[in-house]
């Protein structure tokens, strides 16, 4: 089975954790891990080196529309504005990632609902190239969304279900 593993974070924590575990015991070694991940995820940098011992697993790294040092400064200032331009924008990017594989399921790793745009993006990419078995693990329980940003995380809510 070849799965595609995405996780998109800033710092680090218990999601990259986690996903160590998971990876490390994961239950057929036949079956071929693509981990997606942003290049300044700061809990890739801690776990590289335990990643790197894995055989059935290779690394892809990215650059993030949502995680991205380069224009961090200036996302953050019009965040709520931006969010709905980046989403279908990441949408995009990620479909064009996955599309150079023929994957049988994607794991979606989420370390704060609906705080990482870029794991329920990678969602919508992976039904729009045709990957049946999705998940979206979530670590954390959601924030309550601004006024102005509900009925665009509604909206998002009821198309992942």
């Amino acid at each position: 089975m070849k799965t595609a593993i995405f996780w998109e974070q800033e710092s680090w924590g218990g999601v990259d954790t986690h996903l160590l575990t998971l990876l490390k015991y994961w239950k057929n070694n036949e079956d071929e891990l693509v981990l997606f991940s942003n290049i300044d995820n700061q809990g890739l940098k801690r776990i590289d080196k335990d990643l790197m011992k894995l055989q059935n697993l290779s690394i892809v790294k990215y650059h993030s529309l949502f995680f991205n040092k380069s224009n961090y400064a200036f996302v953050n200032k019009f965040k709520s504005l931006l969010r709905p331009i980046f989403f279908l924008r990441s949408v995009y990017k990620y479909k064009k990632l996955l599309e150079d594989y023929d994957f049988d399921a994607i794991l979606s790793e989420n370390g704060g609902y609906p705080g990482s745009w870029g794991c329920l993006a990678v969602i919508f990419s992976a039904k729009m190239c045709g990957i049946k078995k999705r998940v979206l693990l979530i670590h954390h329980e959601a924030n309550s969304p601004a006024f102005y940003q509900k009925h665009f995380e509604n909206f998002i809510d009821k198309k992942i279900g």
